[in-house]
């Protein structure tokens, strides 16, 4: 009987600290998580099946106030403060030189494009994007589309 406790003890404080780790420690749904729902799992399980249903519903309801009380405990204390992300991010990405581009420039392709490659219009390097067919590299083409974050082109046709 002291042995029986003492395997469901270790199985639901394993569980439980496997679970408080994934949740605040390691991001994502790792293996951290996957074992101690296993372990859990185990204690309780194994709980019913040597304590009875009586002694199982009192390991179960237990537990789960012990990891209750345990996660807000965590929540409130600052122990959590030193591992937090505190900062906004507040910086911008820089804005190509697209709004440059209008449509009907001429560009010269610097890349195959398939169906995405580099351009370079009015001095600027873009990437672009063939509207029908590939475009193979020293093509000239002609602006049709522009976009905030893409530039959209065609093939002249040389007479």
């Amino acid at each position: 009987m002291a042995l029986d406790l003492i395997i469901i003890i270790v199985f639901l404080a394993l569980g439980i600290i496997l679970i408080l780790a994934e949740i605040f420690l390691i991001p994502g749904f790792t293996i951290a998580g996957i074992g101690g729902f296993l372990f859990y799992a185990g204690g309780i399980y194994y709980a019913y099946s040597r304590l009875g249903v009586m002694g199982g519903t009192i390991t179960l309801t237990g537990s789960a106030i012990i990891f209750a009380i345990i996660f807000f405990q965590l929540i409130r204390s600052n122990a959590l403060d030193k591992i937090a992300l505190k900062e906004n991010i507040d910086s911008k990405v820089e804005t190509s030189d697209v709004s440059k581009i209008k449509v009907g420039d001429i560009g010269v392709t610097l890349s195959r494009l398939n169906p995405i490659g580099k351009i370079r219009v009015n001095g600027i390097t873009v990437e672009a994007k063939s509207s029908d067919d590939f475009i193979d590299e020293e093509t000239s083409v002609e602006i049709i589309k522009v976009h905030v974050n893409q530039v959209i082109v065609k093939k002249i046709e040389s007479f």
